[in-house]
């Protein structure tokens, strides 16, 4: 089964010439796994914005079966530093009840080993803890 399609799909970014990805192809069925690497400044993350749909290819198309749902690790922490541990995770699942916002969050951090920061600001925070 199709999970992801990019057909001729090239991006730059706007006011400039240079390609960041050009006329890529790309077909991943369900059940692979795909690594992107590549040297620093290739477009590795640039392509992954767009297979996310975070940003529009310049040309080509993009087509994701409706059932998928792609997850984004950004490379560096992007948490708000005026909200708590907990607080930042729930801005995600802002439309669920607050029981089940409770709930996720309560999920989440335990899964990560975190659930004793809940009520932790950012800055108080290791790398590696504010990244997962």
């Amino acid at each position: 089964m199709e999970l992801l399609r990019a057909q001729k799909v090239s991006f730059t970014y706007p006011g400039t010439k240079r390609f960041v990805v050009r006329d890529l192809n790309l077909h991943i069925e369900q059940g692979e796994t795909v690594a992107v690497i590549g040297k620093s400044g290739c477009g590795k993350t640039t392509l992954l914005r767009l297979l996310a749909g975070f940003m529009a290819p310049t040309t080509g198309e993009i087509h994701k079966d409706p059932g998928v749902r792609l997850s984004f690790v950004f490379q560096d922490a992007r948490l708000l530093p005026w909200m708590r541990v907990g607080e930042n995770i729930a801005v995600a699942i802002r439309h669920d009840s607050k029981a089940e916002q409770t709930r996720k969050v309560g999920d989440v951090l335990a899964r990560v080993e975190l659930s004793d920061a809940i009520n932790d600001y950012p800055e108080t925070l290791s790398g590696g803890m504010a990244q997962r």
